[in-house]
């Protein structure tokens, strides 16, 4: 394992306050490369949100949103998550095909 050269922590003043630093910038530059590349998170999941109002045929608004979804589906089938984006988009026109106002 390499050793780090060691230097003074660097640290600033601020008014009355010292910060002190405890990593190095090449340090975090490493976990800032790390930490930004999503091939080291796999579980990426997209969460949906969604919500639509309309007036029907006697003009009343009829609101319809995620919770809708839940309750077309059945909230053990429908938990929201989707693996990607092409999966939310297909959930609602789904849910859209099967609703007599989008018909």
């Amino acid at each position: 394992m390499a050793t780090l050269p060691q230097k003074p922590i660097p640290h600033f003043t601020v008014a009355a306050f010292q910060i002190y630093l405890t990593q190095n910038r090449h340090i975090q530059d490493i976990v800032d490369r790390y930490y930004n590349d999503d091939d080291n998170f796999p579980s990426t999941e997209y969460r949906l949100h969604w919500a639509l109002t309309y007036k029907d045929e006697d003009g009343q608004e009829v609101n319809i949103d995620e919770n809708s979804l839940q309750n077309y589906y059945g909230r053990d089938d429908c938990d929201l998550l989707y693996d990607n984006e092409d999966q939310a988009r297909k959930s609602i026109e789904d849910f859209k095909a099967g609703h007599e106002y989008f018909r």
